[in-house]
């Protein structure tokens, strides 16, 4: 993904793309900069590759750790956007723990808002199915949603019945540099909420799209933002597994992921990129999901 600013790298658009500009990406020299900003603090031997796995797409055969905040990264499975247009529609369903996953979300943001604004327009990116803006316009006098997904078969199935809901089949970076401009030039008013559930860990480059998203918001918007954090694969809890002894079989489910971050680098990002920190939270998700350990930053511009 391209970004903005200081982290502003080539995009990265197919699997073929990234072998290409690899070089031009947080990958050199058999290193990789860590999002946790151990490389801008010029900490030596910044996450270096600590691993011999299989060949194989999806279990690399090797992956990095930062020994400043114990992040890891596997960023040669990277794995682009359009390659969900190959899932079956199915995977974008209601799960059973959907209701329950909304209501906190969209509650938590609510909140933070200091009640209910006036038509509030939320930036719903990686909206999948759009059950998350559906709570959202439902729980608001005017609330609107933009419904931000690059697989185009969504819009037929899920977004064909909700008037306050606008799917925008975009990448999300691509959505995010357009909607900032126009904010910038004073065409469109900034966003009052923007949530990410489960996406950043998919992208080369989290922090460049969240400078993206400060750009988005509103003076006093509020973002949500979830990802599996890298407390998964320690002990005691959910997996009785050491940091030191991860197998990446063991992290079968992460591997369309690009990072598995430390509580500490996913804050971080935040902060560098100019948002106030509300809150840090890695219980609730956690407690609701139980695949996973979950940090769930919640932040205001």
């Amino acid at each position: 993904m391209n970004g903005a600013g200081s982290v502003l790298r080539a995009p990265m658009r197919s699997l073929r793309g990234w072998h290409d500009a690899k070089l031009a990406g947080p990958l050199r020299n058999d290193r990789v900069e860590c999002v946790c900003g151990a490389a801008r603090k010029n900490i030596p031997g910044h996450m270096w590759r600590v691993s011999d796995k299989e060949d194989d797409p999806f279990f690399p055969k090797y992956y990095y750790r930062c020994p400043d905040c114990s992040s890891f990264s596997a960023p040669q499975i990277y794995f682009p956007a359009d390659k969900y247009a190959t899932l079956a529609l199915e995977f974008y369903g209601k799960g059973e723990k959907t209701d329950v996953l909304t209501e906190v979300r969209v509650g938590s943001m609510l909140h933070a808002l200091c009640g209910e604004p006036r038509d509030p327009l939320l930036l719903d990116l990686g909206s999948g199915g759009g059950w998350l803006s559906r709570r959202f316009v439902g729980s608001v006098a005017g609330g609107r949603a933009l419904a931000v997904d690059a697989d185009t078969r969504l819009r037929d199935v899920y977004y064909q019945a909700d008037r306050d809901i606008e799917f925008v089949p975009e990448l999300i970076d691509e959505f995010l540099e357009g909607f900032g401009d126009e904010v910038a030039r004073g065409e469109r008013v900034g966003a009052d909420a923007a949530i990410m559930t489960d996406v950043l860990e998919h992208l080369i480059w989290p922090d460049a799209t969240v400078e993206l998203v400060m750009r988005a918001l509103r003076p006093g918007g509020v973002g949500y933002f979830v990802v599996p954090n890298s407390r998964t694969f320690q002990a005691p809890e959910p997996f009785p597994v050491p940091a030191s002894m991860v197998e990446w079989r063991h992290a079968k489910h992460t591997c369309q992921h690009i990072w598995t971050m430390s509580p500490e680098a996913f804050e971080s990002i935040f902060v560098r990129a100019g948002f106030t920190l509300l809150s840090h939270d890695q219980d609730v998700e956690t407690q609701i999901r139980r695949d996973a350990v979950f940090s769930t930053v919640i932040v205001r511009r």
